[in-house]
């Protein structure tokens, strides 16, 4: 059994994204306590593996995550939606920093939400181009390798893209990390265009 908790602002998508694995449905409107445990056996490569997913509400004060001291975690999710940068911020400052003190020695995975929403590389971009996000694969990408995570995805619970490999990921590269080989797994940054530099640079 794998035990893995998702951590991050309210509204990033973190249970439409469980619900989306768990039940393979959309749900927008969704409200979890506290604490939320969904239970799910996943084949990887083969081999069954039983899940512990805890969600957790992102308006929980951060003293309270002392609580995920009790549990010995095999992941943490840290997760923010692609199209906010407080959301992105607040992953790389304060979310961050509370996972290393309550979770000393879990390995933490960074989580880009809301894939769909990335509107300005699309056809309606022209027409909408202050929709365009702000945070690109690369960002988050160079964001998890600045915190030591071991690993940027993205996926989107709307349209279902990106959701089944972040778990299938994740149970590979805690069974990677408990067989002791975690030299090969480390996120490595993702290079950054220069158009999409110059463009960072000029909003700044």
């Amino acid at each position: 059994r794998l035990r893995f908790v998702f951590v991050g602002d309210s509204a990033c998508g973190k249970s439409s994204m469980l619900l989306r694995f768990y039940r393979d449905t959309f749900t927008q409107a969704w409200l979890p306590t506290q604490y939320e445990l969904f239970n799910k056996t996943v084949d990887v490569d083969g081999q069954d593996f039983d899940l512990e997913l805890w969600d957790t509400s992102g308006n929980i004060e951060l003293n309270q995550l002392s609580l995920l001291s009790y549990l010995a975690w095999d992941g943490v999710f840290l997760c923010f939606s692609v199209n906010s940068d407080k959301k992105f911020t607040n992953a790389q400052t304060k979310w961050i920093n509370s996972i290393r003190m309550h979770c000393p020695g879990a390995p933490v995975f960074l989580l880009g939400l809301k894939k769909d929403t990335r509107v300005g590389s699309g056809m309606w971009a022209p027409l909408f181009p202050t929709w365009e996000t702000r945070i690109g694969a690369s960002e988050g990408s160079m964001a998890a390798h600045a915190m030591g995570t071991v690993k940027y995805m993205e996926c989107s619970a709307k349209t279902g893209e990106g959701v089944d490999r972040i778990f299938e990921e994740g149970v590979r590269i805690v069974q990677t990390l408990r067989a002791g080989d975690d030299a090969t797994i480390r996120e490595k940054p993702q290079k950054m265009s220069l158009g999409k530099l110059f463009c960072f640079q000029a909003e700044q």
